[in-house]
């Protein structure tokens, strides 16, 4: 599945492992129990755990994804990973996070972004410098 984001972007789930049952019986381990269907009984248990911060059972599930964007909203994205313990010191803490590199493949595409009066005055005050935009660039 491919989603277009804005002008040049996209996410893509490549693949994926795992459903809403997953973590319910990754967390009923310990008691050797096992549920085939997803049911109000396991909704409470998956709640009962995020509430809790019981996250361990939810490492059970994998999304791999593909997504294009501009350099400056992935960098953004990374320091505020969601549903992983980034700022914790536990060996459990992880996740993978892989992009292209320019020192390997030629980087063919740069994000521009497109000409808009409303985007910047075309007094910086700040500097008190002209800038001179070229509308439709």
């Amino acid at each position: 599945m491919k989603i277009d984001v804005l002008d040049k972007g996209y996410i893509e789930l490549v693949d994926k492992l795992g459903d809403d049952l997953t973590p319910v019986n990754a967390a009923r381990v310990s008691f050797g129990g096992r549920s085939k269907e997803f049911t109000d009984k396991d909704k409470r248990l998956s709640k009962f755990l995020i509430k809790h911060k019981h996250f361990s059972p939810f490492r059970h599930q994998h999304a791999m994804m593909i997504i294009k964007a501009p350099e400056f909203v992935m960098r953004q994205w990374y320091k505020h990973v969601v549903g992983i313990e980034t700022t914790s010191s536990s060996s459990t803490k992880d996740h993978a996070w892989n992009e292209i590199s320019g020192r390997y493949v030629e980087v063919e595409e740069y994000y521009v972004p497109k000409y808009s009066e409303h985007n910047q005055m075309t007094i910086n005050k700040h500097l008190k410098v002209r800038l001179n935009y070229k509308k439709n660039v």
